[in-house]
């Protein structure tokens, strides 16, 4: 019977530490970010104000939790820091994460700190046009206190925190039992390498005591960094193991069948019946209903388990109760930041579509005459402008896409041959001046496609202008043909190509790859509103790279989509 409720027991509490360790990893992503979009910290980043950087974050990192906060720029410069950590620290984990945070990704990960564990989040800090200015770590450390939250501040089970083969951290309770557990490693090791290890049973240390183990891998950033070791303690269950055995053989040698029927019967009622539902309680709560919990019968052993599984479950519906409210307000915040865009994206348009068509009017001589070198600033001016509206043009489109409200124009014959053509006609314009051959491989007669027209125009455009801005030289091939339902369309360059690490960023708003930061270009939002607007007429964008020599840009395109209706007349 021990041996069934011990094996039971400890893989709930290994899941309940897991569960219990990915929201602490949560929380504190959650406040990084939140740090990162703290009134005036770009200001302050921008301007190396160390003042101004403890009044826009120092109060709201108290207010989350915080042990540590540091804050760098763009030059990787340290401006602020509350707990200081070696160079040879900062060097091989805090300058790399960092690094990271620089080029754009939201990292987590384990930093040692003067001695102690820090579970530390970065996160980059963009202005409002979406340049990194900066970065911001936000941390706690991995101490007695977070052990002892870790575990609902719970006297028995003991839980430590390995990293590198060393005890950092247990619950105040655990004494010195862990050096002794795993001599030689083994499981250590094992959970090192992703792999859970829990005992079968009871076993016995060298003091005879029994207990039920286990080694979890903890992992931090998607990789298995350190190890939780985790020890259950059954003395209690043991004691009345012994007391209801002796029991059991005094009723079996007085009463006989009739004794052995009532201990059967009490084993149910006391043991074996508040096991059963304790069971099913806690398959209930794993199935997503939180308000179960278990109906107390006894004051006795089994009667305070089930008060402390009572205790626990209201704890974590608590906790998934706060995630859920910080979630839904993280969603209605990113719902006001995309009106916000939408109706700002809009009202940018009217005036500086005036500027360009003004200035046009001033080149043509309309207002009076202008030297050629006036001609050529003003022309500049309206480049410029150009440039401006195209920016503005994809904030609006991803603002509505992300809103939901993208609206397509659908029209029913729409000839595919002559919108590649005319891509065509812009790539060549694009590679005026550079050693770059485009080549065109475009089937004949295309089926006409039911299709928005413009928001064609616009994936075509996007994807060749990409291959031509990263072509330094060598070859663009276009290629289109027709597979069964869909037209699909090659974009083949020679150009530098996107490491893997990188490929799931080209599709990702206001992110950049590597090789378009040196280039220095763009919002990131081209090849994600591609992508949408493709999906929106129920085909697909990819694309297929090798780092150093280029990438293909695959689009799917269905010929009747039974999704799309032409509009009406």
């Amino acid at each position: 019977l021990l041996d069934e409720v011990s094996t039971e027991q400890v893989q709930q509490e290994v899941s309940i530490l897991e569960q219990h360790f990915a929201d602490h990893i949560r929380e504190v992503m959650n406040a990084a970010k939140l740090l990162a979009s703290a009134p005036g910290l770009v200001e302050a980043i921008e301007a190396g104000d160390t003042t101004q950087l403890r009044a826009a974050i120092l109060l709201q990192g108290e207010t989350l939790g915080l042990d540590d906060i540091e804050v760098i720029n763009a030059n990787d410069e340290h401006l602020l820091a509350l707990v200081g950590t070696s160079e040879e620290e900062e060097a091989e984990v805090e300058q790399q994460l960092f690094g990271l945070a620089l080029i754009g990704a939201e990292t987590i990960g384990l930093v040692p700190v003067n001695d102690e564990l820090m579970l530390t989040g970065f996160v980059p800090v963009k202005n409002a046009i979406g340049t990194i200015v900066g970065a911001v770590q936000a941390g706690i450390f991995i101490d007695a206190a977070f052990m002892g939250g870790l575990n609902f501040d719970r006297d028995n089970p003991n839980v430590a925190f390995i990293y590198e083969g060393e005890v950092v951290a247990q619950t105040e309770n655990s004494g010195e039992e862990f050096g002794e557990i795993d001599e030689d490693g083994a499981y250590i090791a094992q959970a090192l390498r992703g792999q859970l290890w829990t005992s079968e049973g009871l076993i016995n240390d060298a003091n005879e005591t029994p207990d039920s183990l286990a080694y979890i891998p903890v992992t931090v950033g998607g990789q298995v960094q350190a190890v939780m070791a985790l020890r259950n303690e059954y003395e209690t269950l043991v004691n009345f193991q012994g007391v209801l055995i002796a029991r059991n053989l005094i009723a079996v040698g007085v009463l006989s069948l009739l004794g052995l029927t009532a201990t059967a019967f009490f084993l149910r009622q006391s043991v074996t019946r508040p096991l059963d539902s304790l069971k099913v309680t806690a398959e209930k709560i794993a199935s997503g209903d939180l308000k179960q919990r278990v109906n107390i019968q006894s004051q006795d052993e089994m009667g305070q388990l089930a008060q402390s599984f009572n205790t626990m479950a209201a704890q974590i519906e608590q906790r998934i109760v706060e995630t859920q409210a910080a979630r839904d307000q993280a969603e209605r915040s990113d719902q006001v930041k995309s009106a916000f865009l939408a109706s700002m994206s809009h009202e940018l348009r009217t005036p500086l579509n005036a500027v360009i068509n003004f200035t046009r009017f001033v080149i043509d001589g309309d207002t009076g005459p202008v030297n050629e070198e006036q001609s050529d600033l003003l022309t500049e001016v309206v480049a410029s402008a150009k440039h401006l509206l195209n920016l503005i043009n994809d904030v609006l489109d991803m603002s509505k896409i992300e809103a939901g409200s993208l609206t397509l124009f659908i029209e029913e014959n729409v000839s595919m041959n002559s919108l590649l053509n005319s891509t065509v006609k812009t790539g060549q314009a694009l590679l005026i001046g550079k050693p770059v051959r485009l080549h065109t491989d475009i089937e004949e007669n295309l089926p006409y496609i039911r299709a928005d027209q413009q928001r064609i125009t616009q994936i075509l455009l996007n994807i060749v202008s990409n291959a031509c801005k990263f072509t330094d030289e060598g070859d663009i091939n276009i290629r289109a043909y027709r597979t069964n339902d869909d037209i699909m369309i090659e974009v083949k360059d020679t150009g530098s190509g996107i490491a893997p690490e990188d490929q799931s960023l080209v599709f990702e708003a206001f992110k950049q790859t590597s090789s378009g930061l040196r280039q220095a270009g763009g919002t990131g939002l081209g090849m994600p509103i591609a992508k949408s607007l493709a999906e929106a007429h129920g085909g697909r964008l990819w694309l297929d790279s090798e780092y150093g020599k280029g990438t293909t840009f695959y689009v799917a395109i269905p010929i009747k989509s039974k999704e799309l209706m032409p509009v009406m007349a």
